[in-house]
């Protein structure tokens, strides 16, 4: 949830204040790739899972 509402807030910010540089998609990026390393952890690791 809080992805989607910092990324969000972001998107509206950039543009706001500069719709012809899109640099809101480097932090959609780099968070993406950490949300995603940490869902395989949880899925493809075992004793890092929920259990």
């Amino acid at each position: 949830m809080q992805y989607v509402l910092v990324i969000g807030l972001l998107a509206v910010l950039n543009l706001v204040t500069h719709p012809f540089t899109l640099w809101f998609i480097w932090p959609v990026m780099g968070w993406s790739i950490d949300v995603l390393a940490h869902a395989a952890a949880f899925r493809f690791i075992p004793f890092v899972g929920p259990h």
